[in-house]
């Protein structure tokens, strides 16, 4: 039983790393942070600065919650994603599952994050 609880630990901490990076995102957002130097490679490719920024002002994120957060590993493939729920200025709540990315030793929030 001792062993379970620590293996627990174990990758519990090891998705602390997804998980402040996805918050950082996130509070980047609502605070006006600059949230777009978080996004990873493939995101920022897919959209402009100002695209991104454009979508900001029209869906005002209001606040967030973190309500998972995962790593797998197939074949050496290393990917990881988070769940959360977001707040928006006009009350509605949406749920979403956020990939991230893992450039050079930074976790990054990838895709459309919202």
């Amino acid at each position: 039983m001792g062993g379970m609880g620590l293996i627990n630990r174990q990758v519990s901490s090891s998705v602390q790393p997804v998980r402040d990076a996805a918050e950082a995102f996130f509070d980047a957002v609502i605070y006006d942070q600059d949230p777009y130097s978080r996004l990873c490679a493939d995101a920022r490719s897919a959209f402009t600065r100002a695209q991104f920024e454009q979508y900001q002002a029209v869906r005002p994120l209001a606040g967030y919650q973190i309500t998972n957060a995962t790593i797998t590993n197939i074949n050496g493939r290393v990917s990881a994603s988070v769940s959360v729920a977001l707040s928006f200025a006009s009350g509605s709540v949406e749920k979403h599952l956020v990939p991230m990315a893992n450039e050079d030793g930074t976790w990054k929030v990838c895709g459309r994050p919202y």
